[in-house]
């Protein structure tokens, strides 16, 4: 009875403790996006993003060499492209006087793709 209870009261913790974890998780999230949705209609850049099944990188990499003597640019760093990786890179890394902003977009899950592109809002999709 004793090993019993024990086992359930591990049980209940632990998903209590998943519950809660979760539950911080999606507000922070909300907050993450809510900073980088303001800050880009702040900050109005043209947005160009890449997508696909490989290559973004060299892509992004190869349009911000093409256009880096005509604009002001920032590119996503390496191969930032999931919605929490960019929101990280729109929050702590995107100036002000930046007026294009390249990025790529990765698919790991169903609809991935229509999440950051409902926060970020491309110009010019590639």
């Amino acid at each position: 009875m004793g090993l019993l209870l024990i086992n359930t009261f591990y049980l209940l913790t632990t998903f209590f403790a998943i519950f809660i974890s979760n539950l911080i998780e999606k507000l922070l999230l909300k907050k993450y996006i809510k900073q980088a949705t303001q800050k880009l209609i702040k900050y109005d850049p043209n947005v160009i993003a890449i997508t696909g099944s490989c290559g973004k990188t060299s892509v992004k990499n190869y349009i911000y060499e093409c256009l880096n003597d005509e604009l002001i640019l920032y590119k996503s760093p390496k191969s930032y492209n999931t919605l929490v990786g960019l929101l990280i890179t729109i929050n702590n890394n995107l100036r002000s006087y930046d007026n294009t902003f390249i990025l790529e977009m990765g698919l790991s899950h169903k609809n991935d793709i229509k999440k950051i592109t409902k926060v970020i809002k491309p110009n010019i999709s590639i």
